[in-house]
């Protein structure tokens, strides 16, 4: 965010039809999407992202991202069948 990896930040990718997909971004903002607990990855399509992360865990409600990322968000992602998917998002705290 703002230039930074976000470390710590919850990821939700949501296909329009089928399960979303989960995860959660290491020391250098990097992020390996679940299905469930035995499935890497994310089914094959367009889906909505929301990204979010509570300042303090213990007490939700103080998200450090922007709206715009997670509860408002417009954030969309293609994945494509057989292939590495990397997927990088540039947040910012300005509008």
């Amino acid at each position: 965010m703002d230039g930074s990896p976000l470390a710590g930040a919850n990821i939700i990718f949501q296909p329009q039809e089928g399960g979303a997909s989960f995860a959660l971004t290491d020391d250098n903002g990097n992020y390996k999407l679940l299905y469930n607990a035995n499935t890497v990855g994310a089914i094959p399509g367009a889906h909505a992202v929301k990204i979010s992360k509570e300042k303090n865990p213990e007490e939700p409600g103080q998200n450090l991202v922007p709206p715009r990322y997670n509860d408002q968000s417009t954030l969309t992602a293609e994945v494509k069948a057989g292939d590495a998917n990397q997927i990088p998002f540039e947040l910012t705290t300005k509008k």
